[in-house]
């Protein structure tokens, strides 16, 4: 017995408790036999809410004949060059209809596919005809052309090409080559070179994408997406707002209803696209919801209810001010990737390349999202500190450097290890860039609808009581606008960049002329860097010799 694909609510009985101690579970199933799946093989069940009852009510129905329907309306991209096609969506567009906005876009777009139809026999009805006259009068002037490309063609080609030389087998030979498949790998892993395995690798690869439902399924559907797309850039200036206002009201005014009819389509994504979605990692986030409306939400869908803050992609997301406690999950994958590494085993060079090469770019990740506080920073620079010195994340000890003159580039008598603070300020400044170029990104839209709204970013001040986030981007352009010159980044004619952005904020030094001495092609990386230390004077040659009993002079 197995039982049959199953679509609506995510859990089938509850004990019907208080919402405090209420318990969900999928116990209904709808369990059949090989018989029964041989006879009815598109039969599919769908498990209603629960309702007044402590299970759900299910019903079992042919999904073939219930998706049975016409071919889908497609729109053609031709339709959208016509010289009246935005004049003839505007009249339809305009046309309203009593309702519920969804309703109300819904409706539009149904109407306008008459008006496509005629639009395509009028303008389009006889493209076949006039794609065949045109063939021919290119088929009537086509000999001229070629006669008259002969003649400007190279001269060996001329003389040599059409003929039964070397040349012309040279030539050949090459073009044979440039599109002859050598050697193909297929599906499995398996490579042939041989003419039988490549023929056998392709076609079992084309038959595998082509003839199996799902895979054609995938491809119609990215296929209606790309129609889709196509007619919305085409009249978006007309039906964008209506579009945007109808998504709004259909989740501000978000019932059980509503909810069940979203997770149907994204089932009916998921089915041909293969992206599904998963349950435990899913959470729903709500504002002034009653506690039923929640219950039946999570009955159907099986999410829990997520608060904030919480963490995506490893970053926390929040409303206030990023917190040093919040931050810690940053401190300790870089201390946990030193350990991994094991302390003591690198030498000087070795830990330089890792902090540059592996616990920055972990700083980095985050630097580039919001402003870090700046005790946080100052553990992070400790951090590197400490591994450069001993190779672990603790060190009581004085550093042989001082990290000032470690953060400076190699030319100027440093290791080249960035700021972490200046790396912060820069990273951040690309979303301060963003805004500057009015980049076609969603919340740059956003932020200039609902902050800026007409004011010129340059001279811009946020008023009082804005987010967190929004006025540490706008610390960043108040530090970085002096680099801006009419919206642009005078730094440099290819626009900004986080490397330029940190060349342009820090502070330069003089640089040093014993630079070739150390950093040179034939010193080994570990000798390098001793060198480096014993420049800057970092070696503790009197106390070593303190140690052994002598006792140098003070010269």
């Amino acid at each position: 017995m197995t039982d049959i694909p199953a679509t609506g609510a995510f859990y089938t009985w509850n004990n019907k408790q208080d919402p405090q101690s209420r318990i969900y579970s999928r116990l209904d199933r709808f369990l059949v036999n090989q018989k029964w799946q041989t006879t009815f093989p598109d039969m599919m069940a769908y498990f209603h809410l629960a309702g007044l009852f402590d299970h759900s009510l299910c019903t079992v129905s042919d999904a073939k004949l219930v998706m049975t329907r016409r071919a889908s309306f497609k729109y053609f991209n031709m339709w959208g060059k016509a010289p009246d096609f935005l004049t003839r969506v505007q009249e339809e567009w305009d046309k309203n209809y009593p309702g519920h906005k969804m309703f109300n876009v819904v409706k539009k777009l149904k109407a306008l596919k008459p008006m496509l139809k005629d639009l395509n026999k009028e303008c389009y009805a006889d493209i076949e005809k006039a794609t065949k006259f045109a063939e021919s009068e290119l088929a009537a002037v086509q000999p001229a052309r070629i006669s008259f490309l002969k003649q400007k063609a190279k001269t060996q080609w001329l003389e040599d090409g059409d003929s039964n030389t070397a040349y012309f087998h040279g030539v050949m030979r090459k073009r044979f080559n440039l599109n002859k498949v050598i050697q193909i790998e297929n599906q499995r892993g398996v490579i042939f070179s041989d003419s039988k395995g490549i023929q056998d690798a392709l076609l079992d690869y084309y038959e595998s994408l082509l003839g199996s439902r799902k895979s054609t399924e995938k491809v119609r559907t990215e296929v209606l997406m790309a129609i889709l797309v196509h007619f919305f850039n085409d009249s978006w200036d007309i039906i964008g707002e209506d579009i945007c206002d109808a998504i709004k009201d259909f989740f501000n005014s978000g019932n059980a209803k509503s909810i069940m009819l979203l997770i149907r389509a994204f089932s009916s994504f998921s089915k041909p696209s293969g992206h599904t979605m998963n349950n435990e990692k899913s959470e729903v986030y709500y504002n002034e919801v009653s506690s039923e409306l929640k219950n039946d939400i999570h009955q159907a869908t099986g999410f829990v209810e997520g608060s904030l803050p919480f963490r995506y992609l490893g970053v926390p997301i929040q409303a206030g001010r990023l917190s040093q406690l919040e931050c810690n999950a940053l401190v300790e994958r870089m201390v946990n990737r030193i350990r991994s590494i094991g302390e003591k085993k690198l030498s000087y060079a070795g830990r330089l390349v890792l902090i540059n090469s592996v616990l920055n770019t972990l700083y980095s990740y985050w630097a580039g999202m919001f402003i870090i506080p700046k005790g946080v920073i100052r553990r992070i620079e400790g951090i590197c500190r400490n591994f450069l010195w001993d190779g672990s994340s603790d060190y009581h000890r004085v550093p042989l450097v001082v990290w000032e003159k470690v953060t400076l580039p190699k030319d100027e008598g440093g290791l080249g290890i960035k700021k972490a603070e200046l790396c912060n300020i820069t990273a951040v400044a690309k979303l301060v860039d963003w805004v500057y170029n009015k980049a076609d990104k969603l919340w740059i839209k956003w932020i200039s609808q609902v902050y800026l709204k007409q004011q010129d970013w340059h001279t811009y001040t946020p008023a009082a009581g804005v987010a967190w986030s929004w006025r540490s981007i706008y610390k960043v352009k108040e530090i970085m606008k002096a680099g801006y010159q009419n919206d642009q980044w005078s730094a440099s004619s290819k626009g900004y960049s986080i490397r330029e952005g940190y060349e342009w904020l820090r502070t330069k030094q003089p640089k040093k002329d014993w630079v070739q001495l150390v950093w040179n092609s034939w010193n080994y990386p570990k000798h390098a860097l001793i060198s480096w230390i014993v420049m800057n004077q970092g070696l503790n040659v009197k106390a070593k010799l303190f140690q052994f009993g002598c006792s140098p002079d003070n010269r």
